[in-house]
């Protein structure tokens, strides 16, 4: 699993996120979604919120048994937990802790 958040170029100047996953036969599945202008947000939240995709692609695949998830930014994983009150930081661990109630032998 690979998750990506990202701005636009200076004439699209949006805030985005993706997730992608790649099974062990080449297929894949992708979540993307945009989180608005690069102004209010910065390149972290989009990482966040592609933590939150992967999490639901994986959530999506209920013969999975084992996810790694790569993520290139290291401040996302910083604010994971150095900064709980972030929403999109308690929206992760609320569907990681989700994702694991359901599924106690998945391994992430």
């Amino acid at each position: 699993m690979y998750v990506r958040g990202c701005v636009g170029s200076s004439s699209h100047p949006l805030v985005g996120a993706a997730a992608v996953a790649v099974a062990r036969d080449g297929a894949r599945v992708s979540l993307r979604a945009s989180l608005g202008p690069a102004d209010d947000r910065q390149v972290h939240d989009g990482e966040l919120a592609a933590l939150a995709l992967a999490l639901d692609v994986v959530a999506g695949c209920p013969r999975v048994t084992r996810a790694h998830v790569l993520v290139p930014g290291r401040s996302s994983i910083t604010a994971l937990t150095t900064n709980p009150s972030h929403p999109l930081v308690q929206l992760v661990w609320a569907r990681f802790d989700a994702l694991k109630r359901r599924r106690r032998t998945l391994r992430v």
